[in-house]
């Protein structure tokens, strides 16, 4: 206004940050003077900065289901307080907790993390972790922070914890079937196995009990005694001496009883040890008819070794005669030794024989010679083994059959229902091997424990058959 002289004031306004950056300055400009002349016409405004360096963060947890094979990935945000006008890097990496890089818990890891100028994040830290199937605690490692430029360190350390996914195992024990040999002790070893390891040792009680094999004639009992399986481990032994001998006494069986479990349950309690004869048994059987059916028959029969072509026929008589129309003579080798000629037999090699029988009259009647191998003699009906057991799809089943007749042999669930059937009808006697798929009519079967149903000679046998799958 007239006949003053101020001052007057030139308002100007500025914007707060939270940005770290050096002062700044702006200008205000005088112009276009009326009534006067400009003398100093630029006035300069500095913005002081009144905030301090940043502080970098790490997210201070982080939890992660372990999973139960191969990799997967766990992350933490890194952050900033505030901005800063300059990039701003940090360096990161992982350390041991209860998760340790030697058990292969999870990768090791580290790096750099950069904050572009005036942002604050969040950047990411990417840590690799590896599934197991072990029971075990949750574990835990860090991600440490390092070295900032541009920043101070807040919260240096992020913890991530490894959840355990994994529930308590589950404990099977094989079956073993093995010949018990001539003399000494066969070592029949059943593997007790878990489901899956535990980070804590597993224990479980067992003993033996006889089935057809009794103890300590046929094999060395075991007391009630208890198996440690070690800590991260799926497998331990449990050792049966079986006694060796000559006699000719057919398969034999005992078990191997599992009870008390401590850190897991029973999934197959019973151990089936089937002692395999392996005496040298060939029994020679020939029916041949008589014409007379009203006098006196005697029958006597040679014998050779079919295998040598010097060999010479040995003859011996039979205790067999009557007055029958049909015939039968029978040779058997036990034990290497022949019941009608005293001569050696070996497993494996071909013996002939031929029958002559003598009739009222004095009549004699020949027959065209025979040939046998020497092999396993098969004394009564049994199921003699069933391979592996636990299956998880696909089983032998080895059975004998001493005379022939009707056999069936099939696969029953817990209730009895008929879920696979594997022989029905006429066997001839020996030894035969049935294989089972693992699947009834609607495909693969479910989990869990099945039976082996053998039905012959007026016999019914059962076998325990688990399906692990």
């Amino acid at each position: 206004p007239p006949k003053t002289t101020g001052p007057q004031t030139v308002t100007v306004t500025v914007n707060g940050d939270g940005t770290l950056e050096s002062d700044e300055t702006l200008t205000v400009t005088l112009s276009n003077a009326s009534g006067a002349t400009i003398g100093k016409g630029t006035g300069t405004l500095t913005i002081q900065n009144d905030d301090g360096t940043p502080t970098v963060d790490i997210e201070m947890a982080e939890l992660s289901l372990e999973g139960n094979a191969g990799p997967s990935v766990v992350s933490l945000d890194v952050t900033l307080s505030h901005a800063s006008d300059q990039p701003v890097t940090v360096d990161w990496q992982t350390n041991d907790g209860s998760a340790l890089l030697a058990n292969n818990d999870y990768l090791q890891g580290s790096g750099t993390v950069t904050f572009p100028a005036k942002t604050t994040g969040p950047q990411t830290v990417t840590v690799t972790i590896n599934g197991d199937a072990t029971l075990e605690s949750d574990e835990t490692f860090t991600v440490t922070l390092s070295n900032p430029v541009g920043a101070t360190i807040g919260n240096g350390t992020g913890t991530v914890t490894i959840q355990n996914d994994d529930g308590a195992p589950s404990i099977s024990i094989s079956d073993v079937a093995l010949a018990e040999g001539k003399a000494g002790f066969q070592n029949f070893n059943f593997t007790v196995s878990l489901s899956n390891a535990s980070d804590t040792p597993i224990t479980v009680d067992y003993q033996t009990a006889d089935g057809s094999a009794t103890a300590p004639s046929d094999y060395a009992a075991l007391a009630l005694t208890t198996l440690t399986i070690p800590a991260k481990t799926t497998q331990a032994t449990i050792t049966v001496q079986v006694q060796g001998d000559v006699d000719v006494e057919g398969d034999e069986n005992f078990f191997v009883n599992l009870s008390s479990p401590t850190g897991a349950t029973l999934a197959d309690n019973q151990g089936e040890g089937t002692i395999i004869e392996d005496e040298v048994t060939a029994v020679l059987l020939s029916m041949f008819d008589v014409q007379s059916v009203d006098a006196g028959v005697s029958v006597r029969w040679q014998f050779t070794d079919a295998s040598d072509v010097t060999a010479t026929w040995l003859e011996r008589a039979s205790s067999i005669t009557g007055p029958w129309a049909r015939i039968e003579a029978v040779v058997t080798i036990v034990n290497g030794v022949t019941s009608a000629i005293d001569r050696s037999a070996e497993p494996g090699r071909t013996y002939g024989y031929r029958l002559i029988a003598q009739v009222a009259g004095g009549r004699t009647v020949k027959f065209p010679p025979a040939e046998v191998t020497a092999g396993a003699a098969v004394t009564e009906y049994m199921i003699a083994n069933v391979v592996p057991n636990p299956t998880s799809g696909q089983a032998s089943v080895d059975y004998t059959v001493p005379r022939a007749g009707k056999v069936r042999l099939g696969i029953v669930d817990l209730q009895g229902r008929s879920v696979a059937v594997l022989a029905d009808g006429i066997s001839q006697p020996g030894r035969h091997r049935a294989m089972w798929n693992g699947k009834g009519p609607r495909g693969p079967v479910a989990m869990g424990v099945y039976f082996v149903r053998y039905e012959a000679g007026g016999r019914v046998m059962v076998k325990r058959l688990m399906m692990t799958r």
